[in-house]
């Protein structure tokens, strides 16, 4: 049963990364050395603000860890900008930079910070094309080093789940925490179910010893199998990890009925913010508001108000 939801990539991604062990594990493993030996890692903490404006709302992830970088007796602050990457961009410095700009905005007009912040973007990437690595002068053609000058220059650390093999991810060659492990496993093989199948009862298994909470054990589940019904093709492969999962305790039918639920919460939202755009045109912040709205029941109220309706705060209305 191949279920569609919105940015279920995306979803999990952000279920997972957002948990400190987790994340400190990826970073220890991605960073190069030099960079990794000087930060104070007792000092990483999850960054609960959001730095996404409302254009990119729905298309970017906002996962940032905050720390101290310490070097010659100075400690400066840093940001951990996390995007994640199920398919291949050929620009993503452009996304990044605007990223990084609404960060240092908020540091300056917020919390008045001098000196601001340096962010270190890193890029996780799952998808099925090759990624290519390209420094921001290179978008703008042929340039000679007179002009370089005037172009920004930043690097990103890039980390590719596809460069593991399933056998390195299996037997913890580089990631050890036992969440991470099964994530990477899953995300990187999300595109090939017969890849995915292979390890994954065995890296599940391994999963579930080294998280000795069962309740957690069980919450993460949930999360994962979420995350596999609603990718496509999933039919493909739902025998076989229906009966691992299963077998951990959870139940795959009301992972399956909550998928359900979510989708037809989406196609609700889609088909009012469409009669919204031609009724009485759509701002941006409203558009993200209607998307905010997760009760059925309110938003077809709405829908079935909104043929009659004199003006769009009628309708706003009915949705708070």
């Amino acid at each position: 049963m191949s279920l569609t939801v919105n940015d279920p990539h995306d979803r999990f991604f952000e279920s997972v990364f957002t948990e400190k062990a987790v994340a400190l594990d990826h970073l220890n493993e991605v960073l190069p050395e030099d960079l990794k030996n000087n930060i104070d890692t007792d000092t990483i903490e999850l960054d609960r603000k959001s730095y996404i404006d409302e254009e990119l709302q729905r298309y970017f992830s906002d996962v940032v860890y905050s720390g101290f970088y310490k070097s010659n007796n100075t400690r400066l602050k840093i940001c951990f900008l996390h995007e994640h990457k199920s398919y291949y961009v050929a620009e993503p410095h452009l996304q990044l930079l605007r990223y990084m700009l609404n960060i240092w905005e908020y540091f300056r007009k917020i919390e008045q910070r001098n000196p601001l912040p340096v962010v270190i973007p890193l890029i996780v990437y799952h998808g099925t094309k090759e990624w290519e690595v390209k420094p921001f002068h290179a978008y703008f053609g042929p340039v000679d080093e007179v002009l370089k000058r005037f172009i920004p220059r930043f690097d990103y650390v890039l980390s590719d789940f596809t460069k593991y093999s399933n056998e390195e991810i299996r037997d913890k060659k580089y990631f050890r925490n036992g969440k991470l492990q099964l994530s990477i496993y899953v995300m990187k093989n999300i595109f090939n179910f017969e890849e995915l199948t292979k390890d994954f009862e065995s890296i599940l298994k391994s999963a579930k010893i080294e998280l000795k909470d069962k309740q957690e054990f069980i919450h993460f589940l949930n999360k994962l199998a979420f995350y596999l019904f609603s990718a496509p093709d999933s039919e493909l492969y739902e025998k076989e990890i229906n009966k691992a999962i299963e077998q951990e305790g959870v139940e795959i039918m009301s992972v399956l009925e909550a998928i359900k639920q979510e989708s037809k919460l989406e196609e609700k939202q889609n088909i009012l913010i469409y009669q919204f755009r031609e009724k009485f045109g759509l701002t941006k912040p409203e558009e993200v508001y209607i998307r905010s709205i997760k009760n059925i029941e309110k938003l077809d109220k709405a829908l079935k108000n909104i043929i009659n309706a004199k003006d769009k705060e009628e309708i706003i209305n009915l949705l708070s």
